[in-house]
């Protein structure tokens, strides 16, 4: 499938959904229902999923549309940068931090949770007793399973730090400390130079390094197509300040913003697919061995993909 296809199908089901009306002919825009694979996917096509579905994902009002569109893009992506197979690269090769690891599992899970099992249907009655009964005497995982979307929204912030500051390690170390200037605007000055030393944690700052002094034109491609986005929705010019004010106010406690956990996410996937891309059909190979092997086995204790609602499974490749 074409990264083209992709991208006119996510603009399709936006266009179609612009009113605010989800009918069954906007379903019709799903990558699934077109046949799409995502453990299949070129580098150029998983990416372009990764920013038409932020688009589909997030809409005006701030409102969230989560699909099984997502559920299989955020499974495939856990189980190819953090599969059971992914752990023995980044173990061997010192590619990630065990802190961001761990929090980066944590997202992807949170992401997926609500992404369940298709169970055996019981009869009528028995079934609405089954369901009062879970609904007036929730247990505290699904107390928590229910607040993944804020979890998530929480969580995804640290995260996306965390991998700026990887991506941006020639700048700025994982403790915000400057250890090359850069030039980035100010309000005063518009060629302000950072200077070495300096403690940067703001995520707009982050935000504009990696654009401006990191990223390849492949990659300020990506990274504008999901700005371009979230600036209509957010109703701010600048994307980069907006996640930074989101950011602000989910720390201080003023607000939280549950629906937006997902997008966050997909720009860190985004940054990490992208830092993969040399070797990306390897990465590919060993998170389709992983996944398709356990699936054969019975055994998914650390897989990410397929995700939990998808039966029967998926086809190996």
């Amino acid at each position: 499938m074409t990264p083209e296809r992709i991208m006119e199908l996510c603009d399709g089901f936006c266009v179609e959904t612009a009113s605010g009306n989800y009918s069954a002919k906007s379903q019709k825009y799903r990558l699934l229902e077109n046949g799409i694979v995502f453990h299949v996917l070129s580098y150029d096509a998983l990416t372009t999923a990764i920013t038409g579905l932020s688009e589909v994902l997030l809409r005006p009002g701030l409102n969230t549309i989560i699909d099984f569109d997502h559920y299989a893009l955020w499974g495939w992506c856990g189980e190819l940068l953090l599969g059971p197979m992914a752990q023995i690269k980044i173990h061997n090769n010192k590619l990630m931090d065990q802190e961001i690891n761990n929090l980066y599992q944590i997202c992807i899970r949170a992401a997926l949770a609500k992404c369940d099992r298709p169970t055996q249907q019981l009869p009528r009655e028995e079934q609405r007793k089954k369901d009062s009964q879970a609904f007036l005497n929730p247990d505290g995982g699904q107390r928590l399973k229910s607040s993944s979307d804020v979890i998530l929204a929480y969580l995804a912030f640290p995260l996306l730090e965390a991998l700026l500051k990887q991506a941006c390690n020639e700048f700025i170390t994982p403790d915000s400390k400057v250890i090359k200037s850069f030039t980035r605007a100010t309000f005063n000055n518009p060629s302000h130079v950072e200077p070495i030393g300096n403690k940067i944690s703001s995520l707009k700052i982050l935000l504009n390094l990696l654009y401006d002094h990191v990223a390849s034109e492949n990659l300020k491609k990506l990274i504008d197509q999901y700005r371009f986005h979230l600036s209509e929705v957010g109703e701010k010019l600048d994307a980069f300040e907006l996640i930074y004010d989101w950011r602000c106010d989910s720390l201080h406690g003023n607000t939280n913003f549950p629906t937006i956990g997902g997008v966050i996410l997909n720009l860190c996937l985004l940054i990490s697919v992208y830092q993969v891309k040399d070797q990306f059909e390897l990465w590919r190979e060993y998170g389709n061995i992983s996944w398709s092997g356990c699936e054969r086995n019975g055994i998914t204790i650390d897989n990410f993909y397929p995700p939990g609602c998808f039966l029967p499974p998926l086809p190996v490749e």
